[in-house]
């Protein structure tokens, strides 16, 4: 069992990976050093690394994403909104093309890591709800055009407790 996992460097991508690990899978977990996923010659060299690396691919964890960063709405600038979409909106969605054929292969399965923020507005973090909006809807469209071959789910957590520093 092989598994990529943007964000795997990540405080939820790290727990995503540790459990996978331990339930036997081999993991490339993808963080911020492996590439840029807002640029997507970095997102597809990504994905074809893994799966060199990996030997084929059975599941995409995609949970990688940028710009959690409360801001008032009058204060959000284009690079917040472009770092907000970038890795979690036009990342996951270039990493899932170019694993796609290799997913149809396996019969594999896709997991995007929403957020409740998609369906509830804060305003302190536009920027982040809507590239999470938007990532919720991606998913629905891939679970579409993937089938039957590939499965794709979203998991949208609440807050999640993290060690402190």
């Amino acid at each position: 069992m092989r598994a990529l996992v943007t964000g795997g460097t990540g405080r939820i991508g790290s727990a995503i990976v540790a459990r996978l690990q331990g339930e036997g899978w081999t993991v490339v977990a993808a963080g911020r050093a492996d590439g840029d996923l807002a640029a997507v010659e970095q997102a597809r060299a990504l994905v074809e690394r893994a799966v060199e690396e990996l030997g084929g691919l059975d599941l995409l964890v995609n949970a990688a994403g940028e710009g959690f960063a409360p801001r008032a709405v009058t204060e959000v600038t284009e690079a917040d909104w472009d770092a907000a979409f970038g890795a979690t909106v036009k990342g996951s969605f270039f990493v899932t093309q170019t694993a796609a054929a290799h997913l149809r292969a396996s019969h594999g399965c896709i997991v995007m890591i929403e957020d409740v923020a998609a369906y509830q507005p804060w305003p302190s973090f536009a920027a982040h709800c809507a590239a999470k909006a938007a990532q919720a809807m991606l998913t629905r469209v891939l679970a579409r055009a993937l089938a039957p071959e590939v499965r794709v789910c979203g998991v949208a957590p609440g807050p999640v407790a993290v060690e402190p520093d």
